[in-house]
């Protein structure tokens, strides 16, 4: 069964589904304690699952690990949580101009956007576009 791009998205806005993948991928055993009710920790369980963003590990141990997609997923919540965090950042580097050397640009670029992979992506993306290369 194909989940939905879209309900993906939705479990990743909820706390508590991003609460329990990111336990599981650190290897900690979520609890129904951790959840407050068993209602919220069953549920949110079944939604990873549903989703195939968690699976359960061999008939042999007891829990969950990530799958390919769930760890995916989760890292390109975490890429969105730090983009986000440098909006007004980015902002400002649409503002410069072409009249702005590419040096310029580069050094610029490296000190309102401190993090590497999101320079590196910016940089792709900008070449695949055919825009004004940013450094």
């Amino acid at each position: 069964m194909s989940y939905p791009s879209s309900d993906i998205f939705s479990l990743l806005r909820d706390e508590d589904c991003v609460k329990m993948l990111q336990m599981i991928i650190e290897h900690r055993h979520p609890t129904v304690r951790d959840f407050g009710t068993p209602k919220r920790y069953y549920d949110r369980l079944a939604k990873l699952k549903r989703a195939g963003l968690i699976a359960k590990k061999n008939a042999h141990r007891v829990g969950y690990k990530v799958t390919p997609v769930g760890a995916i997923m989760y890292e390109g919540l975490l890429t969105l949580r730090r983009a986000e965090s440098l909006r007004w950042n980015f902002q400002a580097l649409d503002a410069l101009d072409e009249t702005v050397p590419s040096e310029e640009r580069d050094k610029i670029m490296e000190t309102l956007v401190p993090d590497e992979a999101l320079r590196k992506l910016l940089r792709s993306k900008v070449k695949k576009t055919g825009s004004e290369p940013l450094g």
